[in-house]
Protein backbone atom coordinates (compact mmCIF):
# COMPACT_ATOMS: atom_id res chain seq x y z
CA UNK A 1 0.00 0.00 0.00
CA UNK A 2 1.11 3.99 -0.61
CA UNK A 3 1.71 4.53 3.22
CA UNK A 4 2.38 7.80 2.43
CA UNK A 5 -0.35 8.87 0.07
CA UNK A 6 -2.58 7.32 2.39
CA UNK A 7 -1.21 9.38 5.58
CA UNK A 8 -1.27 12.45 3.51
CA UNK A 9 -4.97 12.07 2.78
CA UNK A 10 -6.17 10.42 6.45
CA UNK A 11 -4.42 13.71 7.95
CA UNK A 12 -6.56 16.23 5.29
CA UNK A 13 -2.67 17.82 3.94
CA UNK A 14 -4.18 20.53 2.61
CA UNK A 15 -2.96 24.23 2.93
CA UNK A 16 -3.97 25.08 6.43
CA UNK A 17 -3.15 21.92 8.10
CA UNK A 18 0.49 22.65 5.88
CA UNK A 19 0.69 25.92 7.04
CA UNK A 20 0.39 25.14 10.66
CA UNK A 21 3.04 22.25 10.55
CA UNK A 22 5.24 24.27 8.97
CA UNK A 23 5.11 27.21 10.94
CA UNK A 24 5.45 24.92 13.90
CA UNK A 25 8.51 23.51 12.61
CA UNK A 26 9.75 27.37 11.75
CA UNK A 27 9.61 28.68 15.18
CA UNK A 28 11.28 25.25 16.55
CA UNK A 29 14.25 25.86 14.21
CA UNK A 30 14.06 29.97 14.89
CA UNK A 31 14.53 29.19 19.09
CA UNK A 32 17.40 26.87 18.19
CA UNK A 33 19.41 29.49 16.11
CA UNK A 34 18.46 31.62 18.88
CA UNK A 35 20.12 29.76 21.75
CA UNK A 36 22.80 28.35 19.37
CA UNK A 37 24.02 32.02 17.70
CA UNK A 38 22.83 34.43 20.14
CA UNK A 39 22.45 33.23 23.54
CA UNK A 40 24.87 30.18 23.38
CA UNK A 41 24.59 27.38 25.86
CA UNK A 42 25.83 24.20 27.04
CA UNK A 43 23.66 21.09 25.62
CA UNK A 44 22.45 19.10 28.74
CA UNK A 45 19.02 18.28 26.86
CA UNK A 46 15.70 19.46 25.38
CA UNK A 47 14.31 20.95 28.22
CA UNK A 48 16.81 23.37 29.33
CA UNK A 49 17.47 24.76 25.69
CA UNK A 50 14.28 26.43 25.74
CA UNK A 51 12.83 26.06 29.31
CA UNK A 52 9.54 23.75 30.51
CA UNK A 53 7.75 26.50 29.69
CA UNK A 54 8.71 27.40 26.46
CA UNK A 55 9.02 24.31 25.28
CA UNK A 56 5.41 22.94 26.26
CA UNK A 57 3.80 25.77 24.86
CA UNK A 58 4.85 25.97 21.65
CA UNK A 59 4.37 21.85 21.51
CA UNK A 60 1.03 21.74 23.17
CA UNK A 61 0.12 25.58 20.52
CA UNK A 62 1.89 24.05 17.65
CA UNK A 63 -0.54 20.46 17.78
CA UNK A 64 -3.30 22.25 19.04
CA UNK A 65 -3.27 24.09 16.12
CA UNK A 66 -2.66 21.36 13.69
CA UNK A 67 -5.29 19.51 15.23
CA UNK A 68 -7.81 22.48 15.05
CA UNK A 69 -7.26 23.88 11.34
CA UNK A 70 -6.90 19.71 10.32
CA UNK A 71 -10.34 19.10 11.83
CA UNK A 72 -12.24 22.62 10.37
CA UNK A 73 -10.87 21.17 6.84
CA UNK A 74 -12.61 18.39 7.47
CA UNK A 75 -15.80 20.37 8.57
CA UNK A 76 -16.13 22.46 5.41
CA UNK A 77 -14.95 19.38 3.08
CA UNK A 78 -17.98 17.84 4.53
CA UNK A 79 -19.99 20.86 3.58
CA UNK A 80 -18.74 21.33 0.42
CA UNK A 81 -20.11 17.45 -0.55
CA UNK A 82 -23.61 18.61 1.07
CA UNK A 83 -23.66 21.50 -1.49
CA UNK A 84 -23.60 18.93 -4.09
CA UNK A 85 -26.50 17.74 -4.19
CA UNK A 86 -25.95 14.51 -6.48
CA UNK A 87 -22.58 12.30 -6.66
CA UNK A 88 -21.77 9.88 -9.29
CA UNK A 89 -18.55 8.18 -8.03
CA UNK A 90 -17.65 5.72 -11.04
CA UNK A 91 -15.28 2.40 -10.13
CA UNK A 92 -14.39 -0.95 -11.63
CA UNK A 93 -11.12 -2.23 -14.02
CA UNK A 94 -12.50 -1.49 -17.63
CA UNK A 95 -14.46 1.24 -19.20
CA UNK A 96 -14.43 3.98 -16.19
CA UNK A 97 -13.31 7.00 -17.58
CA UNK A 98 -15.66 5.94 -20.85
CA UNK A 99 -18.94 5.38 -18.78
CA UNK A 100 -17.90 8.57 -16.65
CA UNK A 101 -18.02 10.99 -19.80
CA UNK A 102 -21.30 9.12 -20.57
CA UNK A 103 -23.20 9.33 -17.36
CA UNK A 104 -21.87 13.50 -17.71
CA UNK A 105 -23.42 13.65 -21.28
CA UNK A 106 -26.49 12.34 -20.45
CA UNK A 107 -26.96 14.41 -17.10
CA UNK A 108 -26.13 17.91 -19.42
CA UNK A 109 -28.54 17.18 -21.63
CA UNK A 110 -30.89 16.28 -19.21
CA UNK A 111 -30.69 20.00 -17.84
CA UNK A 112 -28.59 19.43 -14.43
CA UNK A 113 -25.26 21.36 -13.78
CA UNK A 114 -22.89 19.15 -14.11
CA UNK A 115 -18.93 18.59 -13.71
CA UNK A 116 -16.89 15.41 -14.89
CA UNK A 117 -13.43 14.49 -13.91
CA UNK A 118 -11.68 11.65 -15.53
CA UNK A 119 -8.25 10.40 -14.30
CA UNK A 120 -5.35 8.58 -15.70
CA UNK A 121 -2.91 10.17 -18.18
CA UNK A 122 -5.00 11.88 -19.78
CA UNK A 123 -7.49 13.19 -16.77
CA UNK A 124 -9.79 16.05 -18.13
CA UNK A 125 -12.32 18.15 -16.19
CA UNK A 126 -15.40 18.93 -17.89
CA UNK A 127 -17.47 21.63 -17.49
CA UNK A 128 -21.18 22.24 -17.39
CA UNK A 129 -21.31 23.55 -20.89
CA UNK A 130 -18.84 20.04 -21.91
CA UNK A 131 -16.05 22.50 -22.17
CA UNK A 132 -12.56 20.38 -21.66
CA UNK A 133 -9.71 21.30 -19.54
CA UNK A 134 -6.70 19.09 -19.41
CA UNK A 135 -5.18 18.34 -15.71
CA UNK A 136 -2.02 19.07 -15.63
CA UNK A 137 0.11 17.94 -12.44
CA UNK A 138 3.51 18.77 -11.31
CA UNK A 139 4.25 15.53 -9.06
CA UNK A 140 2.76 12.36 -9.48
CA UNK A 141 -1.29 11.74 -8.64
CA UNK A 142 -2.59 11.96 -5.66
CA UNK A 143 -6.37 11.17 -4.26
CA UNK A 144 -6.45 14.45 -2.84
CA UNK A 145 -7.06 15.90 -6.11
CA UNK A 146 -11.03 14.95 -5.45
CA UNK A 147 -11.14 17.39 -2.50
CA UNK A 148 -9.94 19.98 -4.72
CA UNK A 149 -12.35 18.83 -7.50
CA UNK A 150 -15.47 18.98 -4.88
CA UNK A 151 -14.54 22.11 -3.73
CA UNK A 152 -14.38 23.76 -7.43
CA UNK A 153 -17.73 22.45 -8.20
CA UNK A 154 -18.91 23.97 -5.28
CA UNK A 155 -17.07 27.53 -6.37
CA UNK A 156 -19.06 26.96 -9.43
CA UNK A 157 -22.32 26.12 -8.29
CA UNK A 158 -22.52 22.45 -9.70
CA UNK A 159 -25.89 20.35 -9.48
CA UNK A 160 -23.93 16.90 -9.94
CA UNK A 161 -20.10 15.95 -9.78
CA UNK A 162 -19.86 12.45 -12.15
CA UNK A 163 -16.30 11.12 -11.04
CA UNK A 164 -14.39 8.23 -11.63
CA UNK A 165 -12.12 6.79 -8.86
CA UNK A 166 -8.84 7.55 -8.82
CA UNK A 167 -7.31 4.88 -6.21
CA UNK A 168 -5.64 1.78 -6.80
CA UNK A 169 -5.40 0.71 -3.41
CA UNK A 170 -8.07 -1.12 -1.19
CA UNK A 171 -7.81 1.11 1.46
CA UNK A 172 -7.30 4.13 -0.41
CA UNK A 173 -10.67 3.15 -2.76
CA UNK A 174 -12.05 3.19 0.82
CA UNK A 175 -10.90 6.69 1.44
CA UNK A 176 -11.91 7.54 -1.60
CA UNK A 177 -15.67 7.01 -1.52
CA UNK A 178 -16.65 6.76 2.06
CA UNK A 179 -14.11 9.97 3.29
CA UNK A 180 -13.92 12.21 0.01
CA UNK A 181 -17.13 11.62 -1.98
CA UNK A 182 -19.62 10.04 -0.32
CA UNK A 183 -21.15 9.16 -3.03
CA UNK A 184 -25.16 9.38 -4.01
CA UNK A 185 -24.81 6.73 -6.71
CA UNK A 186 -22.13 4.21 -7.27
CA UNK A 187 -21.08 2.79 -10.69
CA UNK A 188 -18.82 -0.01 -10.85
CA UNK A 189 -18.13 -1.15 -14.29
CA UNK A 190 -17.00 -4.89 -14.20
CA UNK A 191 -14.21 -7.07 -12.97
CA UNK A 192 -11.32 -7.68 -15.16
CA UNK A 193 -8.00 -9.55 -14.55
CA UNK A 194 -6.06 -6.04 -13.96
CA UNK A 195 -4.30 -4.97 -11.07
CA UNK A 196 -3.81 -8.65 -9.07
CA UNK A 197 -0.41 -7.35 -7.70
CA UNK A 198 -2.37 -4.69 -5.52
CA UNK A 199 -5.96 -6.09 -5.97
CA UNK A 200 -5.66 -9.87 -6.33
CA UNK A 201 -4.71 -12.19 -6.58
CA UNK A 202 -7.64 -13.75 -7.75
CA UNK A 203 -11.07 -12.18 -9.36
CA UNK A 204 -13.19 -12.84 -6.23
CA UNK A 205 -10.22 -10.48 -4.10
CA UNK A 206 -10.33 -8.17 -7.13
CA UNK A 207 -13.82 -7.40 -6.48
CA UNK A 208 -13.95 -7.99 -2.66
CA UNK A 209 -11.64 -4.69 -2.89
CA UNK A 210 -13.29 -2.72 -5.51
CA UNK A 211 -16.39 -2.98 -3.40
CA UNK A 212 -14.73 -0.41 -0.91
CA UNK A 213 -16.11 2.03 -2.80
CA UNK A 214 -19.84 0.67 -2.61
CA UNK A 215 -21.57 3.93 -1.23
CA UNK A 216 -23.25 4.02 2.04
CA UNK A 217 -26.98 4.82 2.05
CA UNK A 218 -27.29 5.13 -1.80
CA UNK A 219 -27.70 3.11 -4.84
CA UNK A 220 -24.89 0.96 -6.60
CA UNK A 221 -25.19 -0.01 -10.24
CA UNK A 222 -23.16 -1.92 -12.16
CA UNK A 223 -23.06 -4.34 -15.37
CA UNK A 224 -20.59 -6.96 -13.42
CA UNK A 225 -23.16 -10.19 -13.20
CA UNK A 226 -19.95 -12.66 -11.91
CA UNK A 227 -19.20 -11.25 -8.97
CA UNK A 228 -22.87 -9.37 -7.95
CA UNK A 229 -23.15 -11.26 -5.06
CA UNK A 230 -19.93 -9.36 -3.80
CA UNK A 231 -21.46 -6.30 -4.01
CA UNK A 232 -24.51 -6.81 -2.55
CA UNK A 233 -23.21 -8.31 0.53
CA UNK A 234 -21.13 -4.96 1.00
CA UNK A 235 -23.93 -2.74 0.09
CA UNK A 236 -26.36 -4.94 2.91
CA UNK A 237 -23.64 -3.86 4.91
CA UNK A 238 -23.82 -0.03 4.11
CA UNK A 239 -27.70 0.08 3.50
CA UNK A 240 -27.64 0.85 -0.17
CA UNK A 241 -29.89 -0.62 -3.25
CA UNK A 242 -27.69 -2.52 -5.95
CA UNK A 243 -29.00 -2.34 -9.69
CA UNK A 244 -27.60 -4.48 -12.31
CA UNK A 245 -28.07 -3.10 -15.79
CA UNK A 246 -28.34 -5.96 -18.53
CA UNK A 247 -26.09 -4.80 -21.84
CA UNK A 248 -28.25 -6.57 -24.12
CA UNK A 249 -31.07 -4.45 -23.84
CA UNK A 250 -28.90 -2.06 -26.01
CA UNK A 251 -29.40 -2.64 -29.75
CA UNK A 252 -27.10 -2.70 -31.91
CA UNK A 253 -28.40 0.73 -34.05
CA UNK A 254 -28.11 2.46 -30.44
CA UNK A 255 -24.39 0.91 -30.67
CA UNK A 256 -23.93 2.61 -34.38
CA UNK A 257 -24.49 6.04 -33.62
CA UNK A 258 -21.55 6.67 -31.69
CA UNK A 259 -18.50 7.98 -33.48
CA UNK A 260 -16.20 5.93 -31.78
CA UNK A 261 -15.86 2.50 -30.46
CA UNK A 262 -18.35 2.10 -27.38
CA UNK A 263 -19.37 -1.31 -25.41
CA UNK A 264 -23.09 -1.72 -25.01
CA UNK A 265 -21.94 -2.25 -21.00
CA UNK A 266 -21.08 1.13 -20.91
CA UNK A 267 -24.11 2.60 -22.17
CA UNK A 268 -26.86 0.82 -20.29
CA UNK A 269 -24.72 1.70 -16.97
CA UNK A 270 -25.10 5.44 -18.01
CA UNK A 271 -28.90 5.11 -19.36
CA UNK A 272 -29.37 3.50 -15.42
CA UNK A 273 -27.57 6.57 -13.54
CA UNK A 274 -29.86 8.57 -16.26
CA UNK A 275 -33.22 6.90 -15.43
CA UNK A 276 -32.51 7.05 -11.26
CA UNK A 277 -32.55 10.68 -12.28
CA UNK A 278 -35.57 10.96 -13.96
CA UNK A 279 -33.97 11.98 -17.19
CA UNK A 280 -35.87 10.39 -20.12
CA UNK A 281 -33.85 7.50 -22.41
CA UNK A 282 -34.14 9.53 -25.61
CA UNK A 283 -32.42 12.29 -23.78
CA UNK A 284 -30.05 10.89 -22.15
CA UNK A 285 -28.82 9.01 -25.35
CA UNK A 286 -28.75 12.54 -27.26
CA UNK A 287 -26.35 13.55 -24.32
CA UNK A 288 -24.11 10.53 -24.53
CA UNK A 289 -23.56 10.35 -28.25
CA UNK A 290 -22.89 14.27 -27.61
CA UNK A 291 -20.05 13.37 -25.64
CA UNK A 292 -16.70 13.49 -26.53
CA UNK A 293 -14.51 10.11 -26.43
CA UNK A 294 -11.53 10.43 -24.11
CA UNK A 295 -8.05 9.38 -25.73
CA UNK A 296 -8.27 6.26 -25.86
CA UNK A 297 -6.72 3.32 -25.43
CA UNK A 298 -7.53 2.14 -29.27
CA UNK A 299 -6.92 3.40 -32.12
CA UNK A 300 -7.68 1.93 -36.04
CA UNK A 301 -5.40 3.75 -38.99
CA UNK A 302 -4.39 3.10 -42.75
CA UNK A 303 -1.35 3.25 -43.47
CA UNK A 304 1.41 2.70 -45.68
CA UNK A 305 5.14 1.67 -45.53
CA UNK A 306 7.49 0.58 -47.73
CA UNK A 307 4.58 0.99 -50.46
CA UNK A 308 2.56 -1.63 -48.55
CA UNK A 309 -0.93 -0.57 -47.70
CA UNK A 310 -2.57 -2.19 -44.33
CA UNK A 311 -4.79 -1.56 -41.61
CA UNK A 312 -3.73 -1.70 -38.38
CA UNK A 313 -5.50 -1.73 -35.30
CA UNK A 314 -3.85 -0.73 -31.97
CA UNK A 315 -5.30 -2.43 -29.38
CA UNK A 316 -2.10 -2.97 -27.16
CA UNK A 317 -3.62 -0.91 -24.34
CA UNK A 318 -6.62 -3.55 -23.48
CA UNK A 319 -4.23 -5.68 -21.26
CA UNK A 320 -6.87 -8.44 -19.98
CA UNK A 321 -7.97 -11.33 -22.59
CA UNK A 322 -11.85 -10.46 -21.80
CA UNK A 323 -12.02 -6.82 -22.75
CA UNK A 324 -10.04 -8.02 -26.01
CA UNK A 325 -12.09 -10.57 -26.87
CA UNK A 326 -14.76 -7.78 -26.52
CA UNK A 327 -13.32 -5.11 -28.70
CA UNK A 328 -13.13 -7.62 -31.13
CA UNK A 329 -16.16 -8.87 -31.41
CA UNK A 330 -17.37 -5.59 -31.88
CA UNK A 331 -14.94 -4.81 -34.35
CA UNK A 332 -16.26 -7.58 -36.27
CA UNK A 333 -19.46 -6.59 -36.05
CA UNK A 334 -19.17 -3.06 -37.13
CA UNK A 335 -16.70 -4.64 -40.60
CA UNK A 336 -13.35 -3.49 -39.75
CA UNK A 337 -12.91 -7.10 -40.98
CA UNK A 338 -13.95 -7.74 -44.28
CA UNK A 339 -14.07 -11.06 -45.98
CA UNK A 340 -11.77 -9.78 -48.68
CA UNK A 341 -8.66 -9.03 -46.20
CA UNK A 342 -6.22 -11.37 -44.02
CA UNK A 343 -6.38 -11.03 -40.57
CA UNK A 344 -3.23 -10.80 -38.99
CA UNK A 345 -3.04 -11.29 -35.00
CA UNK A 346 -0.04 -9.07 -34.05
CA UNK A 347 0.46 -10.28 -30.31
CA UNK A 348 3.70 -8.46 -28.25
CA UNK A 349 4.73 -10.44 -25.30
CA UNK A 350 6.36 -9.40 -22.19
CA UNK A 351 8.35 -11.42 -20.21
CA UNK A 352 7.36 -10.54 -16.98
CA UNK A 353 3.45 -10.86 -17.82
CA UNK A 354 3.81 -14.65 -18.84
CA UNK A 355 0.24 -15.61 -17.26
CA UNK A 356 -1.40 -12.94 -19.78
CA UNK A 357 0.78 -14.79 -22.50
CA UNK A 358 -0.52 -18.08 -21.49
CA UNK A 359 -4.08 -16.88 -20.93
CA UNK A 360 -3.80 -14.97 -25.06
CA UNK A 361 -2.50 -18.34 -26.39
CA UNK A 362 -5.59 -20.24 -25.24
CA UNK A 363 -7.55 -17.94 -26.51
CA UNK A 364 -6.44 -18.68 -30.13
CA UNK A 365 -8.49 -21.83 -30.24
CA UNK A 366 -12.07 -20.26 -30.41
CA UNK A 367 -12.42 -16.41 -28.95
CA UNK A 368 -10.25 -14.85 -31.64
CA UNK A 369 -10.07 -16.07 -35.21
CA UNK A 370 -6.85 -15.22 -36.92
CA UNK A 371 -6.13 -16.41 -40.05
CA UNK A 372 -2.29 -16.22 -39.01
CA UNK A 373 -0.28 -14.49 -36.19
CA UNK A 374 2.81 -12.64 -35.65
CA UNK A 375 4.73 -13.11 -32.50
CA UNK A 376 7.01 -10.66 -31.05
CA UNK A 377 8.78 -9.62 -27.28
CA UNK A 378 9.80 -11.84 -24.46
CA UNK A 379 8.92 -15.77 -23.40
CA UNK A 380 6.69 -16.11 -26.67
CA UNK A 381 7.06 -19.50 -26.66
CA UNK A 382 4.14 -19.96 -24.20
CA UNK A 383 1.95 -18.02 -26.64
CA UNK A 384 2.88 -20.88 -29.55
CA UNK A 385 2.24 -23.84 -26.90
CA UNK A 386 -0.96 -22.97 -25.74
CA UNK A 387 -2.44 -21.85 -28.79
CA UNK A 388 -1.44 -25.21 -30.50
CA UNK A 389 -3.37 -26.92 -27.61
CA UNK A 390 -6.69 -24.64 -27.91
CA UNK A 391 -6.20 -25.82 -31.25
CA UNK A 392 -4.91 -23.37 -33.49
CA UNK A 393 -2.58 -24.60 -36.19
CA UNK A 394 0.75 -23.94 -35.38
CA UNK A 395 2.26 -23.54 -38.87
CA UNK A 396 -0.02 -20.09 -39.27
CA UNK A 397 2.42 -18.91 -36.46
CA UNK A 398 5.35 -17.02 -37.01
CA UNK A 399 7.56 -16.34 -34.29
CA UNK A 400 10.13 -13.25 -34.82
CA UNK A 401 11.04 -13.16 -31.08
CA UNK A 402 12.52 -10.09 -29.38
CA UNK A 403 12.92 -8.22 -33.24
CA UNK A 404 12.85 -4.23 -32.73
CA UNK A 405 10.02 -2.28 -34.14
CA UNK A 406 11.31 -0.89 -36.90
CA UNK A 407 12.11 -4.78 -38.20
CA UNK A 408 8.58 -5.60 -37.47
CA UNK A 409 6.86 -3.00 -39.17
CA UNK A 410 9.41 -3.84 -42.30
CA UNK A 411 7.64 -7.75 -42.08
CA UNK A 412 4.53 -6.08 -41.61
CA UNK A 413 4.38 -4.77 -45.02
CA UNK A 414 6.45 -7.02 -46.61
CA UNK A 415 3.57 -9.57 -45.46
CA UNK A 416 0.55 -7.42 -46.61
CA UNK A 417 2.64 -6.97 -50.41
CA UNK A 418 2.52 -10.92 -50.87
CA UNK A 419 -1.22 -10.91 -49.34
CA UNK A 420 -1.95 -7.59 -51.71
CA UNK A 421 -0.45 -9.43 -54.70
CA UNK A 422 -3.42 -12.29 -54.80
CA UNK A 423 -5.59 -10.03 -54.52
CA UNK A 424 -6.38 -9.63 -50.29
CA UNK A 425 -5.94 -6.47 -48.09
CA UNK A 426 -4.33 -7.62 -44.54
CA UNK A 427 -5.45 -6.00 -41.43
CA UNK A 428 -3.74 -6.34 -38.32
CA UNK A 429 -4.83 -6.97 -34.58
CA UNK A 430 -1.93 -5.75 -32.26
CA UNK A 431 -2.79 -6.83 -28.90
CA UNK A 432 -0.98 -8.22 -25.46
CA UNK A 433 0.98 -5.34 -24.02
CA UNK A 434 1.85 -1.88 -24.79
CA UNK A 435 4.94 -1.40 -22.54
CA UNK A 436 8.09 -1.89 -24.21
CA UNK A 437 10.48 -0.55 -26.84
CA UNK A 438 8.61 -2.85 -30.15
CA UNK A 439 5.20 -0.94 -29.68
CA UNK A 440 6.66 2.47 -29.22
CA UNK A 441 8.84 2.01 -32.48
CA UNK A 442 5.88 0.65 -33.97
CA UNK A 443 3.47 2.95 -33.05
CA UNK A 444 5.44 6.14 -34.14
CA UNK A 445 6.32 4.36 -37.95
CA UNK A 446 2.76 3.26 -38.44
CA UNK A 447 1.33 6.92 -37.54
CA UNK A 448 3.71 8.60 -39.66
CA UNK A 449 1.30 9.49 -42.89
CA UNK A 450 -1.64 7.65 -41.87
CA UNK A 451 -4.86 8.11 -41.65
CA UNK A 452 -6.80 7.37 -38.69
CA UNK A 453 -10.10 5.38 -39.27
CA UNK A 454 -11.49 5.45 -35.17
CA UNK A 455 -10.58 6.59 -31.83
CA UNK A 456 -10.95 6.93 -28.62
CA UNK A 457 -12.88 3.86 -27.57
CA UNK A 458 -11.80 2.67 -23.95
CA UNK A 459 -11.96 -0.53 -23.44
CA UNK A 460 -15.31 -1.99 -21.28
Amino acid sequence: MDVQNLLMTTWRERKFTTMAIVATIAVFILMLIYHTFVSPFTWTGITPLFSTFTFVVVLAGGGSLVWYLGVKEQAQHKHNIEQIPIRVHVNGIRGKSTTTRLIGGALREGKIRTMTKTTGKAARLIGPDAEETPIIRDVSPNIREQVDIIEQAVEDDIDSLVIECMAVQPELQRVAEHKMVNATIGVITNIRPDHIDVLGPTLHDIAKNIANTVPENGVLITAERKYLSVFEEKAAELNTEVILVDPEEIDDATMDKFSYLNFKENVAIALEVARQLDIPEKVALRGMIKAKPGPGLMTIEQTVINGSKFTFINAFGVNDKDSTIMVFEELKRQGYFPDHAVLVGLFHARGDRVSRTVDFGQAMGEEMEFDRIVLCGSMTNHFTVNAGKAGYRIDRIEDLGRVTGGKLVDHMADLAKKHDDVGFDTVYFGFGNMVGPIPKELLNRVNQGSVRMLEGGEAA
